[in-house]
């Protein structure tokens, strides 16, 4: 090797080793890099409040989980007897029947005071039959209509026999519930006429 290449090749790494001591002594010292961060840091570290003591804080109310209440009902007004007996006459036996109108004539509209203690005579003694859900479970209203109707006109007499006949056709026609109301007629005129005598 010349010995010319030789003296290049260490005047480039004196070179080297120079300019890379020159950078190092240039470039800041590492204390400065944290001195400057410290610098952009506030001095004056905003203040927390102290935790407050969760034994001196109120106690909360207590929440009502209940739901609302609704307002009391108001007081039911008896509805008069008359209208009891003839709604559900007309409910069972149909509004636009004969029976239904034959009900309502026997109400007149003006209800004088012996055919309001009719009614109320019906409703105390046959309330059973003003429930929406008619008999109790196993009474056939038309074998209850028969059989009131025999016992208190007697066996062989029309009213009976009218009462078996319409039982016969009602059940045939799957309408049992309209003997409710031929019973509620039978009833009424039973009150408003107790003597029998038409």
């Amino acid at each position: 090797m010349p010995l010319r290449f030789v003296r290049a090749q260490i005047v480039r790494a004196i070179t080297l080793i120079a300019s890379g001591s020159l950078l190092v002594a240039c470039a800041p010292e590492p204390e400065s890099k944290v001195k400057r961060w410290a610098s952009e840091i506030p001095a004056n570290k905003p203040v927390e409040p102290p935790s407050a003591d969760p034994l001196d804080e109120p106690i909360p109310e207590p929440i009502d989980t209940a739901p609302p209440q609704a307002p009391p009902p108001k007081p039911l007004t008896p509805t008069p007897s008359c209208k009891l007996v003839v709604d559900r006459a007309c409910q069972t036996l149909g509004v636009h029947s004969d029976e239904c109108r034959e009900v309502r004539d026997l109400v007149p509209a003006s209800e004088p005071p012996a055919i309001r203690a009719a009614c109320a005579r019906v409703v105390e003694e046959d309330a059973e039959l003003l429930q929406p859900g008619g008999l109790g479970e196993g009474q056939s209203p038309c074998r209850l209509l028969v059989r009131t109707t025999c016992q208190r006109a007697g066996y062989k007499s029309e009213p009976c026999a009218e009462a078996k006949k319409a039982s016969r056709l009602l059940t045939a026609a799957k309408r049992t519930n309209a003997c409710i109301g031929e019973l509620l007629l039978f009833e009424l005129k039973r009150a408003l006429n107790p003597s029998g005598t038409e």
